[in-house]
């Protein structure tokens, strides 16, 4: 087969396809990555986990990961995610140190304030019962009268 050409040629094709698929693939996605943000935060996503991968001990599954996103070796460190995330000033993150996977100190946050943003809470209040504000003054006072009067 190798004398005829034929392996050639079905290696030659499996390129070609593979290169097909993997451009398909590429064009599919909906991250711009041409978009100067979108490379910073994808690489950023990428780094976080890579950092994951890494200090759980994961280099099989790093190094296909790595190449399938388009990185090599140019992942950022954890203090280096820190401070584009700015998040020096974090008690948490500074007490673990660079000893665990940024990505796991983040969910340990969550999960501790119960949100991403821990100082910030919603709150709704119900100031008038439902229908009320189509009633006209009048009506909303006798309202009030009617309900101090069966108070009594």
């Amino acid at each position: 087969m190798k004398k005829s050409g034929v392996l050639d040629s079905l290696k030659s094709q499996l390129r070609g396809r593979l290169y097909d698929q993997l451009k398909l693939k590429n064009e599919k996605a909906d991250v711009n990555l041409k978009n100067v943000n979108n490379r910073l935060a994808f690489k950023i996503a990428v780094s976080m986990v890579a950092d994951l991968m890494k200090k759980c001990d994961m280099p099989y599954a790093m190094s296909v990961f790595l190449p399938e996103c388009g990185i090599s070796q140019e992942i950022l460190s954890k203090s280096e995610l820190v401070d584009l995330l700015s998040l020096q000033s974090d008690d948490h993150i500074k007490t673990m140190g660079d000893t665990t996977p940024l990505i796991l100190d983040i969910v340990d946050q969550i999960k501790q304030n119960g949100s991403v943003k821990p100082n910030v809470s919603s709150s709704y209040c119900q100031t008038e019962d439902v229908g009320a504000e189509s009633l006209s003054l009048d009506q909303k006072l006798r309202n009030i009268d009617y309900g101090l009067m069966e108070r009594v």
